[in-house]
């Protein structure tokens, strides 16, 4: 299995990460039997472009999880959040990770 962490489409700079763009295009463009896909900690995203990017990864498995470490990120709403796992969930198995359900408030 092949995996990485895209936490968004936008890129925040908050880690010494190559940008969710290089990782997206590196693992979209990687013919591999079996990706995963962590999107924690999830940060606010544009629905359109990160939903069309994760179908062009084409995971097998998609991780959701929340900041728990009180960092402050910027987080999205729950309503996108649920969009987008109503939309992950057409393509792939999801597991969505304890600290998450915080977002719901």
């Amino acid at each position: 299995m092949l995996g990485a962490t895209i936490e968004s489409n936008r890129d925040y700079g908050v880690s010494k990460s190559p940008s969710p763009r290089e990782r997206y295009e590196a693992m979209s463009a990687i013919e591999w039997g079996m990706k995963f896909l962590s999107i924690e900690p999830i940060m606010d995203f544009d629905f359109e472009e990160f939903s069309m990017w994760i179908k062009e990864i084409k995971p097998g498995i998609v991780e959701l999880g929340a900041d728990n470490y009180g960092n402050r990120l910027p987080e999205p709403s729950w309503d996108k959040v649920e969009l987008l796992l109503n939309h992950l969930k057409m393509i792939c198995t999801v597991k969505e990770k304890e600290g998450l359900s915080r977002l719901q408030t």
